[in-house]
């Protein structure tokens, strides 16, 4: 997606302007300045091939580049960022559709399959032919199928041909891959006469065969009919695991096809009708997008650059509904985005240029989902991991207020209720639109991460760069996508569920006060750190790497013992964490003496929580 840019980093002409070409070891490179700092923050280069490549200010032999955007000839627009000369994510642009992406070591592409899938289905769904699947998910390859949630490992170098669709994760999207889903069932049951069903109890093949018959109106199959019809659902399923709540296929002559198949045969019109109404977007950005440059490129008697009149009617058009379209098309045609061509307009002013760039903010908003009267009497943390206490949570409009019920009443210590004034929490996020996403995930925290939040930090701020949500960039040049700050006990995050709640472990993890208890940081818990260097040894003797900046290849919790714990809370509150089997397969023990370890620190008064 593009995201909005901050007005208020526009500043000068000059600001967004790359110096003249120097040369160096052969090699052409421009200095970019940053829009506010005004210092050298990166060196661009253009190669033969049309690719634009960035590299740190230092990096002057051009050695590791830290991105790399190119085209391809589909139009595809690829957005590469690399960590000592690997990849470690990028963004996938086609269309008006941009999809974020992450690598593991090998450079793979991850996503994590929707849900319990056929291996077949899976590759149909990314593009990916099944030889190329099983070489990077050989378990699934042999089970036949990827469970819900499981990674899926698309092999490297698969960026031009990955279905974009395949690789939405996002929570929001799971009804688009249900309806897409149904559609691919409704197609099935067209070309191949196969209709799938739920079992609710486990079976064999014999079985299933033989109830299918029954169903059908032969209610005295013989072993001929019930070996022919087995064999045949058997090819049709992979010959699969017959458990209660997988899918299967089933011939078409099942009694239930007639009303499924209206069903779906009905979503399948209106996802034609979506795909119609987008095609129709596209197209009016593709002339809109072309009018908006020949109005800003413009010359008054072919030599005197202006810009036209009809330019301002034609940012207007710009709406929530085309502006990803508009933006992605003017790419296309144009050197520069349209936002940076506006802000090196001349023909326009400073103010006129910020409500321009204010007008595409606007249209780039998401719907607001921060409900000011939310009521949820039932919060409570409730997974394999962790099952917590019982919260009431409410909303009055901005601030959020939580209660324990699980404890009796009586006991005033626990029972005391929290408050989060989610105003004051991010009275220094700048944009409206990020304050907006995270009042958003706050919102939907269970009640005792809402209760943690309220005593442990006083201030969250978005890791937002010049108006791009980008990896964050702290002193010593190492990259995270969120951060605690001990000193001025700050959060700084993303958008992401998961980074909030880490970085919250870090400052539930960071009381300082050692004379109060001393384990109340983990750096001081003795019993902790040594059986964390003894199943981290382990580890490494199965020949595992550590996570370091400079490899990037083990997973988070292998970093130091504060990313440990500040991993196990996240998996304890949320039910998952990116280092979840590494904690689970290999650190079993730390894990429960972080347990442990936290629930100390909880026992402790607000004050002593809390004391920096």
């Amino acid at each position: 997606m593009v995201d909005k840019i901050n007005i208020n980093k526009v500043k000068t002409v000059d600001s967004v302007i790359a110096q003249p070409s120097e040369s160096k070891t052969g090699v052409e490179f421009k200095w970019g300045f940053g829009a506010e700092s005004g210092k050298e923050e990166f060196i661009i280069i253009q190669t033969e091939d049309g690719s634009i490549v960035k590299y740190a200010p230092d990096d002057t032999d051009c050695k590791n580049p830290l991105e790399i955007i190119t085209k391809t000839d589909s139009g595809r627009i690829i957005s590469t960022q690399f960590k000592d000369g690997k990849k470690i994510a990028g963004t996938i642009m086609q269309d008006g559709i941009s999809v974020n992406i992450t690598y593991d070591e090998d450079e793979n592409i991850i996503t994590y399959a929707r849900r319990d899938e056929s291996f077949a289905d899976t590759a149909r769904s990314v593009g990916i032919d099944e030889e190329s699947l099983a070489m990077t998910n050989p378990k699934a390859c042999k089970n036949g199928w990827f469970q819900i949630g499981e990674k899926v490992k698309i092999p490297a170098d698969s960026e031009e041909i990955v279905k974009l669709y395949g690789l939405e994760v996002d929570p929001k999207y799971e009804q688009k891959m249900f309806n897409k889903q149904a559609l691919y069932n409704a197609e099935r049951l067209e070309e191949e006469g196969e209709f799938p069903i739920t079992l609710d109890k486990n079976t064999t093949y014999w079985e299933l065969a033989k109830t299918t018959l029954i169903a059908q109106g032969n209610n005295n199959p013989n072993k001929a009919e019930i070996s022919k019809l087995m064999i045949k659902i058997q090819k049709s399923n992979l010959d699969r695991a017959l458990k209660a709540g997988t899918t299967v296929w089933l011939p078409g002559a099942h009694p239930l096809i007639q009303a499924e198949r209206e069903r779906f045969l009905e979503l399948m019109r209106e996802e034609e009708a979506a795909e119609q109404q987008l095609l129709l977007l596209a197209e009016e950005a593709v002339s809109l997008a072309g009018e908006l440059y020949d109005d800003i490129t413009s010359k008054k008697w072919g030599v005197i650059p202006t810009t036209r009149t009809s330019f301002k009617s034609n940012i207007a058009k710009i709406n929530n509904q085309n502006a990803q379209f508009v933006l992605s098309k003017y790419d296309e045609i144009a050197t520069h985005t349209l936002i940076e061509d506006i802000m090196s307009e001349t023909g326009l002013s400073l103010d006129e240029r910020k409500s321009y760039i204010d007008h595409i903010n606007k249209a780039l908003e998401t719907p607001n989902t921060y409900d000011p009267n939310y009521h949820n009497p039932e919060s409570q943390v409730n997974n394999p991991y962790h099952t917590g206490a019982v919260y009431d949570v409410s909303t009055d409009d901005n601030v959020i207020t939580i209660t324990n019920t699980s404890i009796d009443r009586k006991s005033v210590l626990i029972n005391r209720q929290s408050f989060l004034n989610l105003e004051e929490l991010l009275k220094d996020v700048k944009l409206s639109a990020d304050k907006q996403h995270l009042k958003e995930i706050i919102q939907k925290l269970p009640g005792e991460v809402l209760e943690d939040l309220s005593i442990e930090s006083s201030k969250l701020i978005h890791g937002n760069e010049n108006g791009y949500p980008a990896i964050l960039r702290f002193i010593g040049g190492g990259n995270a996508a969120g951060f605690y700050d001990k000193i001025d006990d700050i959060i700084t995050t993303n958008d992401d569920t998961e980074v909030l709640v880490h970085e919250l472990g870090h400052a539930i993890d960071s009381t300082e006060d050692f004379t109060i208890i001393r384990s109340a940081s983990s750096i001081f818990n003795e019993e902790l750190i040594a059986e964390y260097e003894r199943e981290l040894k382990a580890y490494l003797d199965a020949g595992n790497l550590i996570y370091e900046d400079n490899n990037d290849r083990g997973t988070y919790n292998t970093a130091d013992i504060e990313e440990m714990v500040a991993e196990s809370y996240t998996l304890m509150m949320l039910g998952y964490c990116s280092s979840e089997e590494c904690i689970l397969t290999h650190f079993p023990k730390t894990f429960e003496l972080v347990k442990k370890h936290i629930a100390q620190i909880r026992s402790l008064s607000d004050y002593e929580r809390h004391k920096k």
